[in-house]
């Protein structure tokens, strides 16, 4: 409490001696003390690959609890070197000639240079900006780089700190019920139909075990019973096997990294950089996500409801509607950080074949809509509002 209370009381000490020598004489010499200095103005090294993006800036500010965008200029065309910043949070957009333009967000501590040097590095590891042909519709570049995670006032359990992320793609929105009772109905129709039972979600939360939450018609498919408005409601009491194992399908159908996030990459995705507790800002609202209870039960909606729970990145539905699988085993202190650095592991079937997942973000029940909560399920166990999203490495 003592490490994470400092920054306050060094800013408030600031505070205290500009007030102070604002009320000296003119003459004093104290009052020739750089104003840059007592502004607190901190500076931004930006590097791209490859160079000459335009730099454009919006800047955050709080309005009525919720972290608003406005427009602050530019800073020019890559490759910036300490220019200055005033303290605060920013979301950049990077547009180069032949690129997705990136959204990149920075948080300017006072007095802090936002230098883009990784762990054990000694220069700034250029931004790399996808070609534009590299993301599809739905595809959400998260670009590589430092970010706040872990909380000390929700479940989380992890200590806040700043942690070094390589850079991903996420999905915009958590994979819907059409798009998993799809894929169900193809392995039906490749005759693997013992499989696609194994891996319909139950309505009993229990593997393989009860009735299908999703019913099958007459004619054996899934999609055939769902109705067309809970068509694009995310897929719901999803087992961690067949999250994984769709993961997989969609990885070998088009050729790209598909996978679970890492739990350390999807906190980056829906926070973003600047440790906000959600999407919009610091305050939990029933408002602004999925989160309202009726009679101690919520209900889902679809996917692009919600858009003030957004992320800096665009990832849509972070704070409730459902909550996400992700693979990395339940450890309290969270997950291991070589050099503070957010490790991607082998998304191979044997590495998942076990229901070890933890699970990441609010959902329609009332689950801690707090971006840093996290918590593993009961074996064997799924939760009514879990299902998932996919991310992949840039490639």
């Amino acid at each position: 409490a003592r490490r994470a209370a400092a920054p306050a009381a060094e800013a408030r000490a600031e505070l205290a001696l500009r007030e102070h020598v604002r009320r000296l004489p003119s003459a004093h010499p104290l009052r020739a003390l750089d104003d840059r200095f007592l502004r607190g103005t901190g500076a931004i090294t930006l590097v791209t690959d490859p160079p000459g993006a335009l730099v454009t800036v919006e800047r955050y500010e709080e309005i009525a609890n919720r972290l608003v965008l406005h427009p602050a200029g530019s800073l020019g065309h890559t490759p910036l070197h300490a220019v200055d910043l005033a303290p605060g949070s920013y979301r950049l957009r990077l547009e180069a000639k032949g690129r997705a333009p990136t959204l990149y967000p920075v948080h300017i501590g006072r007095h802090e240079h936002w230098d883009g040097v990784p762990p054990g590095g000694t220069a700034p590891l250029p931004i790399r900006l996808p070609p534009s042909d590299a993301l599809g519709p739905d595809d959400r570049y998260v670009p590589g780089g430092w970010f706040a995670a872990g909380s000390l006032t929700c479940n989380a359990g992890v200590w806040p700190r700043r942690l070094w992320c390589d850079g991903f793609v996420m999905r915009r929105f958590p994979v819907t019920a059409r798009e998993l009772l799809s894929w169900l109905d193809a392995l039906v129709d490749a005759g693997d139909e013992e499989r696609a039972l194994a891996l319909a979600p139950r309505s009993t939360g229990r593997v393989g075990v009860g009735p299908l939450h999703y019913p099958r018609g007459a004619d054996g498919r899934f999609r055939s019973m769902l109705p067309p408005a809970q068509a694009d409601w995310p897929a719901l009491r999803v087992p961690f096997a067949t999250a994984v194992a769709y993961a997989n399908a969609l990885r070998a159908e088009e050729g790209l990294s598909w996978r679970l996030p890492m739990e350390l990459e999807w906190e980056k995705a829906a926070r973003g950089v600047d440790g906000r507790a959600y999407p919009w800002g610091r305050r939990r609202t029933l408002r602004w996500a999925n989160l309202e209870l009726t009679d101690g039960e919520g209900a889902p909606t679809s996917v692009d409801s919600f858009p003030y729970d957004e992320s800096p990145y665009g990832v849509r539905g972070v704070s409730g509607n459902a909550s996400d699988w992700v693979p990395d085993p339940m450890q309290p202190l969270g997950p291991e950080l070589p050099d503070d650095r957010v490790v991607v592991v082998d998304p191979s079937p044997d590495r998942h074949s076990a229901p070890i997942g933890v699970c990441r973000g609010g959902g329609f029940e009332g689950r801690d809509p707090h971006l840093a909560s996290r918590e593993q399920p009961a074996t064997g166990l799924v939760r009514p509002t879990l299902g998932f999203r996919l991310a992949r490495s840039l490639g």
